[in-house]
C-alpha cells in the first residue's frame, strides 16, 4: 500500500482516501507494538462522530479502546481481520467509511510528515 495519501492519528491509525470514502487501519509501529492481537471487536456500525469509541483490541499485553478519528458512516468492515486478527498488518484496512467530514480529515497530519515518529 502506498502511504503517500495516508493521514494519521495519535492512536496509531492511518486513514486513506479512496474512491468511495476512507479506509482506516493501524500504522506499522502500532501493529508491531501491540504484538499478538487475540481479539478485536467493532463497537459500532453506521453513523459515528469523531472521538466516539470504535474498537476494542485485546492483545497478550493489554486491552485497548480505540476512538474513531473522523466523523462519517461506517459502511464496510474487513471481516478477515476480525475473524483472524493475526492477519492484521499495517497494510490491512479495518473499516471503510463514507460521508466523511472533509474538515476533520484535512486537519489530521500527513503520514509522510510524521513517519519518523510513528514508524
Amino acid at each position: 500500500m502506498v502511504r503517500d495519501n495516508w493521514k494519521v492519528t495519535g492512536d496509531g491509525l492511518w486513514i486513506a482516501k479512496t474512491m468511495k470514502g476512507c479506509r482506516i487501519g493501524f500504522t506499522p509501529k502500532v501493529v508491531a507494538k501491540m504484538g499478538n492481537i487475540r481479539f478485536m471487536e467493532l463497537l459500532t456500525i453506521g453513523e459515528i462522530e469523531e472521538g466516539e469509541p470504535l474498537l476494542i483490541v485485546e492483545t497478550l499485553k493489554a486491552v485497548h479502546e480505540i476512538s474513531v478519528p473522523i466523523s462519517g458512516e461506517i459502511v464496510s468492515i474487513n471481516k478477515k481481520v476480525f475473524e483472524s486478527p493475526e492477519l492484521l498488518t499495517d497494510q490491512a484496512w479495518i473499516i471503510q467509511m463514507t460521508n466523511v467530514k472533509d474538515m476533520e480529515y484535512q486537519k489530521l497530519p500527513d503520514y509522510k510528515q510524521v513517519e519518523w515518529q510513528i514508524g
